[in-house]
């Protein structure tokens, strides 16, 4: 998965980060904005904010069950063979002269 779609894992993680980012920063924003004049923008800052980190929240977790299954398949263990069948005889086919 990192070798054939190593851009787009990329691109994902680092949204994912920067858009924290930007609901850490609307969070501080409202917090700023917050006073007994204008409470409406503050209010609506930090709800735009908490939606914003909702999607986000559950993209993360798509990714993340998507990436973890992936996993799961490249560690998975090959289907057992069957075991060869007993022959009495292999020591006299082996043998060197």
């Amino acid at each position: 998965m990192r070798r054939h779609y190593q851009s787009e894992l990329r691109r994902n993680w680092k949204a994912l980060l920067v858009a924290t980012a930007l609901i850490c920063m609307g969070c501080l924003v409202a917090q700023g904005l917050d006073d007994k004049t204008d409470s409406h923008s503050a209010r609506f800052v930090f709800e735009a904010s908490m939606a914003l980190a909702f999607v986000r929240f559950l993209r993360m977790l798509w990714l993340l069950d998507h990436m973890m299954g992936i996993n799961d398949l490249d560690q998975s263990d090959p289907p057992p063979r069957p075991a060869p069948r007993y022959n009495p005889d292999w020591r006299q086919r082996n043998r060197t002269p």
